[in-house]
């Protein structure tokens, strides 16, 4: 993954709010990125995301955030409008993945608060180049993110919704966190999403479960003195309930989510404003100066500004509207919307809220909306994925200021959930099953299966030492995988001389995407004594030994038998 490109500005699509401000409403969102970008440098690194979930934490309403995350553009406004672009399909799933809507890991897009854009399929994700261009992907790209467990069936992989990013955001490269999501759906099933961050090249777990909560993040946004915000949403964590026993610990868990930190610093010194760290916040913007404003119960913003650390609630219209997405492009200049239906839409004025036209989306509502340099509006009509199903996406509307909305033209069986504008012709598109742009790519790209990023996963995850119990060993040798074996075959027997191995071979599998002279052994009462042993006597012949079986393995001789 490379380094920067052009700020962009996902908003909304209020036309009251824009026009009552002027032109220049543009310039105060590449203002926000740039006052952002000013002060992340000189930030500590210091990461509330990485910390323990503290006996008093909660369950935060889930926050559809991801659809439309973006920094503000730092091009000029063009003059005149630009045509209504065409899209092309720049990446599509594999082949080898099943057919039915429901087993398939949709395709999703992202972009951080410095205005790069991410293509995610399934929990493989790839960052646009600072050419505008899509990399192929590759084993590597799976480095670090947590894989699901090496017993998986091909049905558990691709059943119950699958395996996908859920959200994605933060500051590239040193804030970037990503959310993801076994969603099997079954109240019991336990699937928790799991925290990664960007580190060194490569994904990075981070531990969120403790006790009975466990935390992810849903929204990440730029704040004062370059520091980054983010919003965790809760959920009770009970993996040894029962049918039986399940109600009773849920209700006797669930006082402890009021009292968890929602609002926290996830990048740089300070911690966020007290009177918020705790509400029950649906989603949130900040702003470099010290704005933030959080949605609370659907119906309701509170605004805090740094000056006299103050809080204001706000209330929104529509007497049975639920807001659930909220953006700021500056202090004087929002949108907030429904993604369920009905479809509506608010635009702020930096004091109250009033009501905007949201495009005619029928009986979902609005999945995405985004304003891009140059004035032109988007929006996308459906119901945002869920953990527990997925409902088709919808249309694309788009509309100049001052214009009505119409539809928007679009390839042959897209249903597009997702907009992201960077500029009148930059623009991209995701669907369940396609990433569309407004430029013709050099090739299109094709994710991998399921299968593939899993066995990916567990070849380039952070190594994970056999210290417990295995279903299977695989001690990864020094030698070389060419040629004789003799002496790496005469060692490892030398180590496990008095120990009667239930089988056990040795020869040459493929870890992280390279063949590795390995031993490997099946897991069973005395395997625990073999792995010690191993340790002990193998010394630079060993690299370490995993609980993992390896892939494309071919033995070449076995240990326990001569």
């Amino acid at each position: 993954m490379g380094r920067g490109m052009s700020r962009l500005v996902i908003c909304g699509l209020g036309l009251v709010a824009c026009r009552a401000a002027g032109d220049g409403v543009e310039d105060r969102g590449q203002a926000k990125v740039a006052e952002a970008a000013k002060g992340a440098e000189a930030a500590e690194a210091r990461s509330d995301a990485a910390q323990p979930v503290e006996a008093d934490r909660p369950e935060a309403e889930s926050a559809p955030a991801g659809e439309a995350e973006a920094a503000k553009p730092d091009a000029p406004v063009e003059v005149g409008p630009k045509p209504v672009p065409s899209f092309r399909l720049v990446a599509k799933l594999s082949p080898d993945n099943p057919s039915e809507p429901y087993e398939i890991p949709a395709l999703r897009i992202f972009a951080s608060v410095d205005g790069s854009v991410f293509v995610a399929g399934g929990p493989l994700v790839l960052r646009v180049t600072d050419e505008g261009e899509l990399p192929a992907p590759t084993p590597a790209a799976m480095g670090g993110v947590h894989p699901l467990t090496e017993e998986m069936s091909e049905n558990q992989l691709y059943g119950y919704f699958g395996w996908r990013v859920a959200y994605l955001g933060g500051r590239w490269p040193d804030g970037l966190f990503m959310t993801t999501s076994w969603g099997s759906g079954f109240r019991l099933s336990m699937d928790p999403f799991e925290q990664h961050r960007w580190r060194d090249d490569r994904w990075q777990f981070i531990e969120t479960l403790s006790g009975k909560l466990a935390y992810h993040i849903a929204r990440a946004a730029p704040w004062v003195d370059g520091q980054l915000l983010g919003l965790r949403s809760y959920s009770v964590y009970l993996p040894d309930a029962d049918e039986e026993t399940y109600d009773e610990l849920y209700d006797a868990a669930a006082p402890l989510v009021a009292k968890a930190r929602k609002l926290v610093v996830l990048r740089g010194e300070g911690k966020a404003p007290a009177g918020l760290s705790k509400q029950s916040i649906v989603d949130f913007d900040a702003l470099p100066d010290g704005t933030i404003v959080a949605l609370v119960g659907g119906a309701k913003a509170l605004k805090y500004t740094l000056e006299g650390d103050a809080i204001t609630d706000q209330t929104l219209p529509g007497e049975d509207a639920r807001y659930d997405r909220v953006e700021l492009v500056d202090a004087r200049h929002g949108w907030a919307w429904s993604s369920a239906a009905p479809a509506v839409l608010a635009a702020y004025d930096g004091e109250t809220w009033g009501q905007d036209q949201a495009p005619a989306c029928g009986e979902v509502g609005l999945a995405s909306f985004a304003l891009g340099p140059g004035g032109r509006q988007w929006a996308a009509c459906g119901a945002p994925i869920s953990g527990d199903g997925m409902e088709p996406g919808g249309g694309v509307w788009s509309r100049l200021a001052g214009e009505p909305w119409v539809t928007v033209a679009l390839p042959a069986g897209a249903q597009i959930r997702q907009i992201i504008a960077r500029g009148p012709d930059d623009v991209w598109l995701a669907g369940d099953r396609g990433v569309y742009h407004s430029k013709a790519p050099r090739e299109v790209v094709t994710m991998p299966s399921l299968e593939r990023m899993w066995l990916d996963s567990l070849a380039y995850r952070d190594p994970v030492s056999a210290e417990g119990e295995c279903k299977w060993y695989t001690a990864v040798l020094a030698g070389s995988p060419e040629g004789e074996h003799d002496e790496a075959l005469a060692a490892v027997r030398g180590a496990l001389a008095g120990i009667e191995l239930d089988g056990g071979e040795l020869g040459v599998g493929v870890f992280r995407g390279k063949k590795q002279l390995v031993f490997s052994y099946p897991g069973t009462d005395r395997s625990k004594r073999a792995t010690k042993a191993l340790r002990g006597q193998l010394g630079e012949q060993l690299e370490d030994i995993y609980c993992f079986f390896p892939e494309d393995f071919e033995a070449t001789a076995s240990v326990t038998e001569d």
